[in-house]
């Protein structure tokens, strides 16, 4: 009567048992944590024998890490029917096999404000097991603005739940991803508060074990700000060198940006506290937008090393005291990124 109980709990026995050597016969009561062989159908075992046999073992997916003992207990009877116990156990080391990873490139690293930078993510598993319930947090640095968040591998959904934030919701992570890993996109625009120099672009990957247990991983991408900046030079002369009351006076303006970054959505305003304004032209012709109603001019893009002329002829009032009058020029606008610039230039006319 040689039973032998197996206790692997929380392993399952599967599959049938089979003899490795020894003139024995090996029957099993069934699959399941503990499960009962029996060793020459409960028939007699004769001294100086020895029976191995061999049987499955399946660990469940949600099984944590750890080391679990696998115990065996084994009962029989002599002739007298004294009954007699023995038992052994071994250990066995359950690892998850779930090695995910990410990482965020961008497709430029070398921005300036204004600028609008996409940026790859991709998971990655190098393990056998799946993750579950995955999700990417990608947290963009200061005065990067999130535009849009879209998933590139079919079933992955992301979104930028605000300015500075994108989450992304992925499938299961199975083993072996990777080669087509789970990827996704983020594009972001660069604002005038993004600091010069590096920025380090913060993503973190979250999920579920099989055991039920959060995994995480992280990963940066570094992006480099480099704001160029447009310097403005504003020069006015007139041909006429002494004015009259009632007479017109053609003045000339000139715009120069001598800087490295392009200026934009420019303003020119002209004040005379001794005339008016009756004409604005351009050289050349519609280098500017110029409305003489409102006496001023908008150059939309003055790019780096670029220049713009404007012609205004004035109608000096008919009670302009003499003298030296003053003439004010003005150019306001904004960098690439939308910091403000402004530049003034006083002449004097008599």
């Amino acid at each position: 009567n040689i039973t032998i109980t197996d206790d692997a709990t929380p392993f399952e026995h599967i599959g049938n048992v089979s003899v490795v050597s020894g003139d024995c016969t090996v029957n099993k009561s069934g699959d399941g944590n503990i499960t009962t062989f029996w060793i020459n159908d409960n028939g007699t075992f004769n001294a100086y024998k020895t029976c191995i046999f061999k049987y499955l073992m399946k660990v469940p997916a949600n099984t944590s890490d750890g080391t679990y003992t696998n115990n065996a207990s084994l009962s029989y009877q002599d002739l007298n029917n004294t009954e007699f116990s023995k038992s052994a156990g071994t250990d066995v080391l359950v690892t998850i096999n779930l090695f995910p990873d990410v990482e965020k490139i961008a497709n430029d690293t070398s921005l300036q404000p204004g600028d609008r930078v996409n940026f790859t993510i991709n998971v990655r598993n190098y393990g056998s097991a799946t993750m579950t319930n995955g999700t990417v947090t990608d947290t963009l640095p200061p005065g990067f603005r999130c535009l849009n968040a879209s998933g590139i591998t079919n079933g992955i959904n992301c979104s930028c739940v605000n300015d500075t934030t994108a989450i992304c919701n992925l499938t299961d992570l199975v083993g072996n991803t990777i080669s087509n890993p789970l990827s996704m996109w983020v594009e972001a625009k660069v604002n005038g508060s993004a600091t010069e120099g590096s920025n380090e672009n913060n993503v973190s990957l979250n999920g579920t074990r099989p055991d039920g247990l959060p995994i995480n991983r992280t990963t940066e991408a570094k992006v480099f700000v480099n704001e160029p900046k447009p310097q403005l030079e504003i020069y006015k002369w007139t041909d006429t060198i002494k004015a009259t009351p009632n007479s017109t006076v053609i003045y000339y303006i000139l715009v120069k940006n001598t800087g490295d970054g392009d200026a934009y959505n420019l303003t020119i305003n002209d004040t005379m506290d001794f005339g008016s304004i009756t004409n604005y032209s351009t050289i050349p012709n519609g280098s500017a937008d110029c409305n003489t109603s409102t006496k001023s001019c908008n150059i939309s893009h003055l790019s780096s090393a670029g220049q713009c002329q404007i012609k205004l002829i004035a109608l000096i009032n008919e009670n302009a005291t003499d003298g030296t009058h003053n003439n004010t020029v003005n150019v306001s606008g904004f960098m690439k990124g939308g910091t403000e610039i402004n530049k003034t230039k006083l002449n004097d006319t008599e």
